[in-house]
């Protein structure tokens, strides 16, 4: 080969090199917070384990009162220990042989995590007033509306809308009431 084309081939190759580099540095980035909204949350608790600001949940849209946010944290509290204990319930009795029992053990989950779900759910209605109840419920349809569109789309990621709780139907993340 002529010595100025492997001199071209080899400048390709390199920028080829450096573009895959960066895609790859910018997909790795990409979950992060930008710097600026990781240095705004600066206590543990107003950001996740990424350093991305946590959403507020719907519940505190309605305005409850401090007795009733205490009522409702507790039930979530509760509500994730019991979803924890489903899941290491289920995963130590089929993790020997989850691929073959993979389904079953959806079914059962999802049957049980969605009865929780919807017990927790009755349970938050009932610390709050009637106004507040049909606030949070109008928020919550609010956002399973917006889910149901991004999922028609294909858009995976339609939880980070800040939408706040989930359907009985959908297996995102739960604890965000």
């Amino acid at each position: 080969m002529e010595k100025g084309a492997r001199t071209r081939v080899l400048t390709a190759v390199v920028l080829i090199a450096v573009l895959g580099a960066g895609v790859v540095l910018g997909m790795a980035l990409h979950g992060e917070a930008p710097p600026a909204a990781a240095a705004v949350s600066s206590s543990s608790q107003d950001a996740d384990s990424a350093g991305r600001p946590r959403r507020q949940p719907l519940y505190m849209q309605v305005a409850p009162t401090d007795a009733q946010k205490a009522k409702l944290d507790s039930l979530l509290h509760q509500n994730r220990e019991a979803m924890r204990a489903i899941t290491d319930e289920l995963h130590k009795q089929f993790a020997p042989r989850y691929d073959t029992l993979n389904r079953e053990y959806r079914a059962r989950y999802d049957a049980r995590v969605d009865s929780l779900f919807t017990q927790t759910i009755a349970a938050m209605r009932k610390v709050l007033t009637r106004e507040q109840a049909a606030k949070w419920d109008s928020l919550r349809a609010r956002a399973d509306s917006a889910r149901a569109e991004d999922r028609r789309r294909g858009d995976r990621r339609s939880g980070e809308r800040g939408a706040g709780d989930r359907g009985a139907g959908d297996r995102g993340s739960r604890d965000r009431d």
